[in-house]
C-alpha cells in the first residue's frame, strides 16, 4: 500500500463482502431512478416535478440513467418536498416495512418517534468582548 493511500471503514472487509454491498448499493440507485422517472410522470413531467422535488436537473437525469450517486440527504430531502416517506419514495407502502421490520423485532413507529442526537452538545465559553 502506498504511503500517501487511506484506510478506509470498508478495508477490513472481504471481497465478498463488499461486492455485495456495491451490489445492493447500485440496486439501490436504479431503484430510485426508476421511481423518479415514475413520478416525474405523475406530476406531469420532468420540469413540474423537478420544481416540487427540489432537486436538479443533472442530478435527475444522471440518477435515472443509472450513473447517479445519491444520497441519504438528498433521499430524505425529496421524500420531504413530496410529502411522503423515504419508503413511499422508494415504492414501498410504509405499512408493508413496517410488517417486514415487526418480523425482526423492530417496531417502526418507535423508531420514528426517538429523536437522535446528530451531535454532541456544545459547550458553552465565555468570549471577551473585544474593545
Amino acid at each position: 500500500m502506498a504511503k500517501w493511500a487511506v484506510k478506509n471503514k470498508t478495508s477490513s472487509l472481504d471481497l465478498k463482502t463488499r461486492r455485495r454491498m456495491a451490489a445492493a448499493e447500485r440496486t439501490l440507485m436504479l431503484v430510485f431512478g426508476k421511481r423518479l422517472e415514475q413520478l416525474a410522470n405523475e406530476h406531469g413531467g420532468t420540469m413540474a416535478f423537478l420544481a416540487v422535488a427540489g432537486i436538479s436537473q443533472c442530478l435527475f437525469d444522471d440518477t435515472v440513467a443509472g450513473a447517479g450517486n445519491v444520497t441519504c440527504a438528498t433521499m430524505e430531502k425529496v421524500a420531504r418536498n413530496l410529502d411522503m416517506s423515504i419508503f413511499e419514495l422508494l415504492g414501498l407502502s410504509d405499512e408493508f416495512v413496517s410488517e417486514q421490520l415487526a418480523k425482526i423485532n423492530i417496531d417502526l413507529d418507535t423508531l420514528s418517534q426517538k429523536p437522535r442526537a446528530l451531535t454532541k452538545p456544545v459547550k458553552k465559553i465565555a468570549v471577551p468582548a473585544l474593545s
